[in-house]
């Protein structure tokens, strides 16, 4: 089930515009960097505020659930490991020569 689908179920309606605006301006940043941060298309919020456009459903749990983002050491920490090489064999290194044959017997011929 998609997140839009499951914040509709669960909220019913998207958030008032007043309840939006007060929790960017609680956590202190503009509407760009929320959207930034949320990854919410870029004018979106502006929309939302003119009365043009509602919040997508997707982003209604950051607002109804005043979800902080993370910087720093707190967002690198919720990132997943990386992917251990599924076959369990290490990549053959290749083998460089140590000498190029045709550079060696010139230098041959030249002493």
């Amino acid at each position: 089930m998609s997140k839009a689908t499951l914040n509709r179920k669960t909220y019913l309606k998207a958030p008032e515009v007043q309840q939006t605006l007060d929790f960017i301006s609680e956590l202190g940043v503009t509407m760009a960097q929320f959207e930034r941060f949320y990854g919410i298309a870029v004018g979106t919020l502006r929309q939302v505020k003119c009365g043009n456009a509602e919040l997508p459903a997707k982003h209604w749990h950051i607002v109804y659930e005043k979800i902080k983002p993370m910087y720093g050491a707190a967002y690198y920490a919720r990132k997943k490991e990386p992917k251990a090489n599924k076959s369990g064999v290490a990549t053959p290194k290749q083998e460089f020569p140590h000498g190029n044959k045709l550079l060696d017997q010139l230098k041959d011929k030249l002493k």
